[in-house]
């Protein structure tokens, strides 16, 4: 399913963006595209595996670059997957680059496009999902895929 794409900036002024699908917006210093692509090689691999009783796999692609954050680590923008209950899902396997993994506290220097690949151990029947992403402390962003 592609995803239907917005933006919601947490804090006072509570404002959303709406975004087409694969379009890309920046908040907190960063670029973001967000697309599900299911028929991509690494999610297939990552759908054919077992996710465990009761669970399904979310699969969702990230590019981002850093476009002007001093300091920027993947940690730092805390990927989570939040279901129609509200239940949050932090990513189960997540690559960069290549499809390898970032090490924990990598700095992406500014200029720096990364590819990020996340699988979320999700339970079933629980869409649609929304991806959060904590683009600084005072900025969250939100990814709402359409049902299917």
């Amino acid at each position: 399913a592609q995803p239907t794409q917005g933006s919601s900036a947490v804090g006072p002024s509570d404002r959303r963006r709406e975004f087409a699908p694969r379009r890309t917006f920046v908040s907190g210093g960063v670029r973001f595209s967000v697309t599900s692509e299911p028929n991509q090689q690494w999610a297939r691999d990552t759908l054919a595996l077992p996710p465990g009783a009761g669970r399904a796999w979310h699969t969702v692609s990230v590019l981002y670059r850093n476009i002007s954050r001093r300091s920027l680590t993947v940690e730092g923008l805390r990927f989570r997957l939040r279901d129609a209950r509200g239940a949050l899902f932090s990513p189960s396997t997540s690559a960069g680059n290549a499809g390898t993994e970032l090490p924990p506290g990598a700095q992406i220097p500014a200029g720096t496009l990364v590819h990020g690949r996340l699988a979320f151990r999700v339970l079933e029947g629980t869409g649609p999902f929304a991806l959060l992403i904590d683009a600084s402390p005072s900025r969250r962003v939100r990814v709402e895929f359409a049902p299917g």
